[in-house]
């Protein structure tokens, strides 16, 4: 048993398994933006998604597009293949992302687990990988984060492969990937160069090549984001124009410079974020010169100066942390005695991964953020008119969760929609009678008692909510009132609708 356990095969077919799973239960998308700014920009360069439907960004011209790029030929093919059904196009995505994720780590860790000498703290290196209860989760978004922090893995990867006479010109090739699919990567991409000028002593020539590298991608991604916008346009300049300089452009709100020292404890959950914390300053103080410190510290402070905070903005680094909590863990055990130590770590390890095999099957089985997308798939799949009609209640409308900003790629086609503002104003005279009437509300909608009796008054049937019972039940994040529940309405018996 204990030989099957400390077997690659066994960790990799593990974590292929969750990523599957992950990718077809995890619907939609966690943050607006891995939607809005990736597939409604390929649906607008496909003619399927009108300008004035996008998000400022657009028009501002700020996006690198590499990234709707890949997605507008993704789905040109999907509809040449006749797979139409949004819902299917999005998992293929998920899937093609998880894939590439699986390959990224497998090429890292064989190019990186040299650094430990036993078998067993190779095969813990890997697990790392699978076992971190939001790893799955993140490897098959088909987001600027996911895909920034993988090409930057594999750039890393190549900086092991010592015996690749080409290596740093692939890794400037790497960053530069990484760089276009999101360009907050050059804190993390800076943070690396800085440890091989001033740590590694880097030759200068080396050096050029990895910047010939990098320059060379960011001058495709150039041609590629003039050929997208339909004029010359250098994105980055734009982008940096609009967040830094530009004091007229949208503010999102700010957060203090600790935000994320205390968002990464809560965020990731105190299993994982107390002993990432530990090994943060406890690398600063004690082991500077560590590698992968540089990119993920980099990458915090960056992050950490910019008024606008959210969490995630940290996803790109969390692939580095199976090799940092390791590097930790081989730098305490050098310069402690940690022989009175060893059962109550062992039972901190049974801790750490039980809740974090809790955290897998949680993630594995729940669609993203609150899940509207579970909603719309639900009317999708129920819809047996040519014609639907929502009615939703307040911050209920699973299609424009942001007022005014659909997400086209689900919405069907020739909707009409009915706002109530209390579920106690639903009556037969808010229901269409040539079409078929869903009605969408929020959980905290269904708390007042005399709202509920009305929509017991009607005749109605509920489909389903938005987060299955039994996440609610293992995650309070869920269990504040935004889950959304779908019932389907149709007229009372002896009523006519006007």
């Amino acid at each position: 048993m204990k030989s099957f356990i400390f077997n690659s095969k066994f960790f990799f077919t593990f974590g292929a398994l969750m990523f599957l799973i992950t990718a077809w239960n995890s619907s939609g998308y966690f943050h607006g933006d891995e939607h809005y700014q990736i597939l409604e920009f390929a649906r607008w360069k496909l003619g399927l998604t009108l300008a004035e439907s996008l998000p400022w960004e657009f028009n501002e011209q700020i996006r690198p597009t590499l990234h709707p790029s890949l997605a507008y030929i993704f789905l040109k093919a999907a509809f040449w293949l006749n797979i139409e059904n949004p819902y299917t196009q999005t998992f293929l995505l998920r899937l093609f992302t998880g894939c590439f994720a699986l390959f990224s780590i497998l090429f890292f860790w064989k190019e990186s687990k040299g650094q430990f000498e036993s078998r067993q703290l190779q095969i813990l290196y890997l697990a790392l990988f699978f076992l971190l209860w939001f790893m799955p989760f993140l490897s098959v978004r088909f987001s600027s984060e996911t895909l920034g922090g993988l090409w930057l893995l594999i750039g890393l990867g190549f900086f092991y492969d010592d015996k690749r006479r080409a290596r740093f010109l692939f890794m400037g090739l790497c960053f530069g990937l990484s760089f276009l699919f999101r360009y907050q990567m050059a804190l993390a991409i800076l943070g690396f160069g800085l440890w091989l000028l001033l740590i590694q002593k880097t030759p200068f020539r080396q050096l050029v090549t990895m910047t010939f590298g990098f320059l060379a991608v960011c001058g495709i991604g150039f041609l590629v984001d003039s050929w997208f916008y339909n004029e010359l346009v250098f994105t980055p300049w734009n982008y940096f124009y609009e967040t830094i300089l530009n004091t007229e452009s949208p503010s999102f709100g700010s957060a203090p410079m600790h935000y994320y020292l205390f968002s990464i404890f809560s965020y990731s959950g105190f299993w994982v974020g107390f002993p990432f914390l530990v090994f943060l300053f406890w690398l600063l103080i004690k082991k500077p010169k560590t590698m992968v410190l540089w990119p993920i510290f980099f990458f915090i402070l960056g992050h950490s100066l910019v008024p606008h905070k959210e969490i995630r903005f940290l996803f790109p680094i969390a692939f580095l942390l199976p090799l940092f909590f390791m590097q930790g863990l081989r730098g305490f055990k050098e310069s402690y005695p940690l022989k009175r130590l060893e059962k109550p770590l062992l039972a901190y390890a049974y801790f750490f991964l039980g809740l974090n095999l809790l955290g897998l099957v949680a993630m594995g089985f729940k669609p993203a953020s609150i899940g509207r997308m579970e909603i719309t798939e639900m009317i999708h799949e129920s819809q047996t008119s040519e014609r639907i009609h929502l009615i939703y209640g307040e911050d209920a409308n699973p299609y424009d969760p942001w007022g005014g900003l659909y997400a086209h790629h689900y919405l069907p086609e020739g909707i009409q929609e009915t706002e109530i503002k209390s579920l106690c104003d639903l009556d037969d005279s808010k229901l269409m009678p040539s079409a078929q009437n869903f009605l969408v509300v929020t959980k905290h909608q269904l708390n007042n008692p005399e709202c509920i009796e009305v929509l017991e008054g009607m005749k109605t049937e509920k489909l389903g909510q938005s987060m299955p019972a039994w996440i609610e039940r293992v995650n309070i994040w869920f269990s504040n009132g935004r889950l959304l529940v779908l019932y389907k309405l149709e007229p009372t018996q002896g009523l006519k609708i006007f």
